[in-house]
């Protein structure tokens, strides 16, 4: 690239850095940001470009990087999903095995407050895990079923059952939702939730069966 000297119209060439700066100058203009190709474009060209260089390479056609590219893509989103499904199940387990109450020392109160206040916020799996929670706590504070740490809600719905048998099968469907919402990934609706709220007070409002060595409880 050269330019003239205003008078003697003399060309010169110019320096490195001067021609640089002059290409910028030049290239600046309006009419070249016009022609300019959109951001969109000038990327798929590189990456065609890229996969023309390893195709020149490996001796693939484009055609065939594309699908294997595809195909690794496929590959890797299976492998992420399939990692995601084992450490959820990890989690699942590792919350059964600590029982229905896990590590709460809550009052049945306080978990139904609890319930409550999820379902009116929309909160419904925790709504079933509080109400199923306060359902196991005033089973223990009324004495009628043992404390014991880890129980299942299938353990409590059956042992429950044995004590107020007229509930036994609310309890074992109860327990099913429970477990279906805490660890079978199936989603919390209003309905599952009033379902354990309204076992909440049906055990609440429930007379224990008689039996050997039981007293009721109040």
């Amino acid at each position: 690239m050269s330019r003239y000297l205003p008078l003697a119209g003399t060309p010169i060439a110019p320096g490195r850095e001067t021609g640089q700066t002059w290409a910028r100058e030049e290239l600046a203009k309006p009419e070249y940001a016009r022609a300019r190709p959109s951001l969109f474009v000038r990327v798929v060209t590189w990456l065609l470009h890229q996969l023309d260089r390893v195709a020149a390479r490996t001796g693939l056609g484009a055609g065939q990087l594309v699908a294997l590219i595809v195909v690794l893509a496929v590959v890797a989103v299976v492998v992420v999903l399939l990692v995601r499904r084992q450490v959820r199940l990890t989690v699942a387990r590792s919350e059964a095995a600590r029982g229905v109450l896990g590590t709460s020392a809550l009052s049945w109160a306080e978990h139904r407050r609890l319930a409550a206040l999820a379902s009116a916020e929309g909160r419904y799996a925790d709504a079933v895990r509080e109400s199923m929670r306060a359902i196991a706590r005033r089973l223990d504070e009324r004495g009628l079923l043992d404390p014991r740490p880890g129980r299942t809600a299938d353990e409590l719905a059956s042992e429950a059952g044995l004590v107020l048998p007229s509930l036994a099968g609310e309890l074992a469907s109860a327990a099913r939702t429970f477990d279906d919402v805490m660890y079978g990934s199936v989603a919390a609706t209003a309905t599952s939730a009033d379902q354990l709220r309204r076992l909440d007070e049906m055990v609440e409002a429930q007379r224990p069966a008689a039996r050997p060595g039981l007293v009721p409880a109040s």
